[in-house]
């Protein structure tokens, strides 16, 4: 079992993983390897949440606003090692980003600053991403606060505030203008979801989740190629 928790460098090397794991898996070799993309919210309860947003309950999205930060402090660890694909937005950033592209749809363009740390990689940064929804994802990460870890869908006819943490919450409350407030309690059996999913697909002989495809995880990765790029995060044999 090979759990992808952490983003890799850069989507060069994230797209030859995927093809050897591709070649494996046709070769009839998987070697017991099965994929989890980085984004945290395939076969999430968040599902309920976009089926009730297709649904058109609070309208189109106007903004979604996510943020992932923890207070990591210790320089010799792996969250602030350039030679370890350090720095918050790979490990942390990752996650914002991915929960508005779930609900907003295709990326168009994105927007970002940021603050490096000693060792180069980025401590803290935010920024904006486009959608061809003309929806909005607005995203901060850090490595020296711990934030709310919670996220807010913005529509035309109401919103929706997710509880922390946003990648796989307890609850949410849905308000639509004009009416009562709605908060929705959702069972909660920590990222088991994402084994579940993932051993039904694999079941299925299938090599990719239906929620979260391939070329999904891949489009998320050539946004945050673009964000360091944009911070000018840098890591070795770049």
């Amino acid at each position: 079992m090979l759990d992808e928790e952490h983003a890799v460098p850069d989507v060069g090397d994230h797209i030859a993983f995927l093809a050897d794991a591709r070649l494996r898996w046709r070769l009839g070799r998987p070697g017991d390897l099965a994929l989890r993309h980085p984004e945290a919210n395939d076969a999430n309860p968040v599902i309920d949440l976009k089926r009730r947003i297709e649904a058109g309950e609070i309208g189109d999205i106007v903004v979604i606003e996510a943020d992932f930060g923890l207070t990591v402090l210790d320089e010799d660890g792996r969250h602030r090692r350039p030679d370890l694909a350090g720095g918050a937005l790979l490990d942390l950033g990752i996650y914002p980003i991915a929960f508005a592209r779930y609900f907003a749809g295709d990326p168009v363009e994105v927007r970002a600053l940021g603050k490096l740390a000693p060792s180069g990689v980025d401590a803290t940064l935010g920024g904006v991403v486009s959608f061809e929804s003309g929806a909005f994802g607005v995203f901060y990460t850090t490595l020296d606060a711990t934030t709310t870890l919670g996220a807010t869908i913005i529509g035309t006819d109401g919103q929706i505030t997710v509880d922390p943490p946003f990648w796989f919450p307890s609850s949410y409350t849905i308000r639509v203008n004009g009416q009562q407030p709605e908060n929705v309690v959702i069972p909660n059996q920590g990222l088991a979801h994402e084994a579940a999913h993932a051993m039904e697909r694999i079941r299925g002989g299938f090599l990719e989740s239906d929620v979260i495809p391939l070329d999904v995880t891949i489009s998320t990765m050539e946004i945050l190629d673009e964000i360091r790029k944009q911070v000018g995060v840098v890591y070795p044999g770049e």
